[in-house]
C-alpha cells in the first residue's frame, strides 16, 4: 500500500468519526440521548448578544420576501421614526396628487369653461387648483371656491372612491404611528448586571 492511499484511509476514518460526533452533538443540542446539553469544556455559542442584538442570520429560508411582506405592518414599526414621518407624509400626498390628477383629466376631458361644455368642478382649470380640491375633498375641509356640480357621475364616482380611501388611508397611517407610539421602548436591552 502506497502513502497516498494510506493517507486517503485514514482521512475518510478521521471523517466518518468526525461525522458520527458532529451527529452526536446535535442530538445532545437538541436534547435527545442526553441529559446534558453541551460536552464539557465547550463553549455555548450565543444566540443574543450582550447589548441584546441578534447574532443569528436566517439562511437560505424558502420564500423570505412573502413572509416579509405578510409581516408588513411590524416592518414598518421596526423602522425609525423618520422613515414612519415619511411614509407617512408621502402616503397623503401621493393620495392627494393622484386624485388631484383625476380630477384634471375630468376636467379637461369635459371642456372647462368652453361655451356648451358641462362644468364638472367649478374652478378647477389646473393641476394646482385640482391638488388643492382634492385636499379639500379628502379631509373634508369644506368646498368654497371650488366646487363640484351634479353634472358629471365620472367626478362623482371619483369622489366617493377618494373619500373611501382616505379614510382607509388615514386609519392605517394613524394606526402605524400610534402602534409605534405604543409599543415598548427597550425591549431588546438586557441588564449589564445579569450578564456576566
Amino acid at each position: 500500500m502506497t502513502i497516498a492511499e494510506e493517507l486517503e484511509r485514514l482521512s475518510a476514518a478521521q471523517d466518518d468519526h468526525h461525522e458520527e460526533n458532529n451527529k452526536t452533538e446535535k442530538c445532545e443540542l437538541n436534547g435527545w440521548n442526553s441529559s446534558k446539553s453541551v460536552a464539557p469544556g465547550v463553549p455555548r455559542a450565543r444566540l443574543v448578544a450582550k447589548d441584546g442584538r441578534t447574532l443569528y442570520k436566517n439562511v437560505e429560508v424558502p420564500e423570505r420576501y412573502r413572509v416579509t411582506l405578510k409581516n408588513w405592518f411590524h416592518l414598518v414599526i421596526e423602522c425609525n421614526w423618520r422613515s414612519v414621518t415619511v411614509l407617512f407624509a408621502g402616503g397623503f400626498l401621493f393620495s392627494w396628487s393622484f386624485f388631484g390628477f383625476c380630477y384634471y383629466l375630468i376636467t379637461m376631458h369635459h371642456g372647462y369653461k368652453k361655451e356648451g361644455n358641462v362644468t364638472c368642478i367649478e374652478n378647477v382649470d389646473s393641476l394646482i387648483t385640482a391638488f388643492l380640491f382634492s385636499v379639500e375633498a379628502q379631509h373634508t375641509i369644506g368646498f368654497g371656491f371650488r366646487y363640484m356640480t351634479d353634472q358629471c357621475s365620472g367626478a362623482v364616482f371619483t369622489l366617493t372612491l377618494q373619500c373611501i380611501c382616505g379614510v382607509f388611508l388615514q386609519t392605517m397611517l394613524a394606526g402605524i404611528v400610534v402602534a409605534k407610539v405604543l409599543r415598548p421602548k427597550k425591549r431588546r436591552q438586557a441588564s449589564h448586571s445579569a450578564i456576566k
